[in-house]
């Protein structure tokens, strides 16, 4: 995860699905998300209404690298859970505005699956 959120680059909408799991529990899925490079990785914001919030709870600390621009989830799924797995930009970032209202998950420890739309002949698009 950038360990800045400033520190993300180039962030545009995302043409796709992007699904977010944990212990085989889908936790997030949108056709919504924004993505946003940084040090040559890809990271995925998903808009709160696509995030199931019952499998997370806010942390009520956070990591020792963490600026308090944002705020920090664990999630807890299938009997198993991780801390620190997302984080969410708070009302003191003004600057990230545009990141209010997203997750962005730890693909440390959240599994991402981003399936770009398809077009031409394989496409399921009808005309």
């Amino acid at each position: 995860m950038p360990s800045e959120t400033n520190a993300i680059l180039d962030i545009r909408q995302y043409q796709g699905t992007v699904t977010a799991t944990f212990s085989d529990a889908v936790i997030a899925s949108t056709d919504s998300a924004l993505v946003g490079d940084s040090n040559g990785s890809q990271f995925f914001f998903f808009p709160e209404r696509d995030v199931y919030r019952e499998f997370l709870s806010r942390s009520s600390t956070r990591p020792p690298s963490s600026d308090d621009t944002r705020d920090w989830w664990d999630v807890s799924a299938v009997g198993e859970g991780h801390g620190f797995a997302a984080w969410t930009v708070n009302e003191t970032a003004e600057s990230f505005g545009r990141l209010r209202g997203y997750f962005c998950f730890d693909p440390a420890a959240i599994g991402i699956e981003a399936n770009p739309e398809q077009h031409g002949e394989d496409s399921t698009e009808l005309p």
